[in-house]
């Protein structure tokens, strides 16, 4: 590897870091070039401009590492055949635990600056979520048929709540609270139980 490759990827690991632990706007560049070991006016040789840099570091993870992780598992989960909603939450929320767990840095950047960066949000939307979002409805299509979800509800709908309750949990259990003494189990039965009995149909 050239001097000049090297330094770039260690640059790029070392923004991820920082971004990770600090967020985007609590990260500065000469943090970045400590971090990796440079000056900081080497960093701009390869990224204009930190944002140039946030880009350069997420987008191309996302593309080229996450989205294939992401849909390869989540593909797998929203396709096979679950006997009622409970199993399929449960396999869904227990993918997303895993991803998360093992993929903390990154998935603390997107979680953080997707919102508020409009080309990373296209470039996940366009990676992983127009691809898995139809798998999505598609399954819970199959539970209203079934009877097991209420048929009156749009499949975007509940696959919104599902997904946003999930976030919210992933979120606190992984990075706000990941030291707090919650029973994880019982936490999540009382989750599930709560949005299978709102999705339910009225009897």
């Amino acid at each position: 590897m050239t001097r000049r490759r090297d330094a770039e990827r260690r640059i790029v690991e070392a923004a991820l870091d920082a971004f990770g632990e600090h967020g985007y706007n609590g990260t500065t560049t000469s943090e970045i070039a400590r971090r990796a070991g440079v000056a900081e006016g080497t960093i701009f040789r390869y990224f204009a401009t930190k944002k140039d840099l946030l880009i350069g570091v997420v987008a191309p993870v996302v593309a080229r590492v996450m989205a294939p992780i992401v849909k390869r598992n989540l593909e797998t989960v929203f396709v096979r055949s679950y006997e009622t909603p409970e199993t399929f939450m449960r396999a869904v929320l227990a993918d997303r635990l895993g991803l998360v767990r093992d993929h903390p840095a990154i998935m603390r950047v997107l979680a953080q600056e997707i919102p508020i960066h409009p080309e990373l949000r296209d470039q996940f939307r366009a990676s992983v979520f127009d691809q898995l979002f139809p798998l999505a409805l598609a399954a819970i299509e199959r539970f209203q048929r079934a009877g097991q979800i209420a048929p009156d509800l749009a499949p975007a709908t509940v696959a919104r709540i599902i997904g946003s309750t999930f976030a919210g949990f992933v979120v606190a259990r992984v990075f706000l609270a990941p030291e707090a003494a919650w029973d994880d189990d019982r936490e999540i039965d009382a989750m599930i139980r709560v949005l299978a009995r709102g999705l339910a149909p009225t009897i």
